[in-house]
């Protein structure tokens, strides 16, 4: 079995679009805050709640499968290469 961790993008914030609401195939939510640290697991009803702020938006569908590390990072932590 497999260790990897897949998610799919669902929203994104407008300003920080490395900022973002993801799921899982077993449906639990999660932020991402694109800081390189762990997702953050979150009920379903605060994913609805993110979901209708004005400053997400949501990502276009088919929603991608991504592993963790594929994830955007912020630019400002990336360093040039």
């Amino acid at each position: 079995m497999s260790s990897t961790m897949y998610v799919q993008p669902i929203a994104s914030h407008e300003e920080y679009p490395e900022r973002l609401l993801l799921r899982d195939g077993d449906d639990q939510w999660y932020l991402w805050s694109g800081d390189g640290q762990d997702i953050e697991p979150i009920p379903a009803d605060l994913a609805a709640w993110v979901l209708d702020r004005p400053e997400m938006r949501m990502l276009p569908r088919p929603h991608m499968w991504f592993e963790l590390s594929c994830l955007p990072l912020n630019p400002a932590l990336v360093s040039d290469r």
